[in-house]
Order: C-alpha cells, then structure tokens, then sequence
C-alpha cells in the first residue's frame, strides 16, 4: 500500500494556472520502482533498466517522478515536484537510477546533453 495525500497546489488552484502539470496527488514517502541492480536489460534484449523514485500523480502524465528528497517529507516531496507542477519536464530527474545498454546511467548521458555536449 502506498500513503498519498493531496498537494497544496493542487487544493488551492485545482488544475491548470500555477498547476499547469495538472499534479493532484503526493506521495507520503517516495516509490522506489526499480528493476534491481542485478538486472541486465541487453541481457534480456533490452535496452533500458527503468528505475525511478515516484512522488506523484498528474492527471495528464499519471505517475510522475523528480528528484528525490533528502529526508522523506510530504514538504520536501511537494518541493522536489516544483518542476512537475509547472509543467516543465527534467529527464534527468525522471530517470534517475535508470541503466541504458546494460550499465550506462541514463541519467548522466541526459545531464550531459543537456549541457550542451551534443548537439
């Protein structure tokens, strides 16, 4: 079972405004959806081990993920969603733990692109 409340943004605009990532719910203590470490996507014929930590639900993208708090608050979870709320997507911070190719963080070759290594 997982422990959700609503998010302030969400009670005090609904949806749309300051809460254009349409985000209703957070959850009380992040969750963790991973694949293990022992997992090896090429191994399988895949090419990505998804891992995030989930801290929400959007009515637009449903299951939303961001940074991971440092302590596990309701706050500091509403916090780290900032970016989701506003509608403004970080890959990085969605998949974070995930494994591209059989062990390359997909999160360090994103943060690499973003800073405008590739082009």
């Amino acid at each position: 079972m997982v422990d959700v409340s609503y998010l302030e943004t969400y009670k005090q605009v609904g949806f749309g405004g300051a809460n254009a990532g349409e985000v209703f719910l957070k959850l009380v203590n992040p969750f963790d959806l991973s694949f293990g470490t022992s997992v090896k996507s090429d191994a399988l014929g895949g090419l990505a081990t998804p891992s995030m930590a989930i801290q929400g639900l959007s009515r637009v993208m449903g299951p939303v993920a961001a940074r991971k708090p440092a302590t596990p608050d309701p706050n500091a979870i509403e916090l780290a969603l900032n970016d989701v709320i506003s509608n403004t997507f970080k890959p990085a911070d969605f998949f974070d733990g995930a494994k591209i190719l059989g062990g390359v963080d997909l999160k360090d070759l994103l943060e690499w692109i973003d800073r405008g290594k590739i082009r």
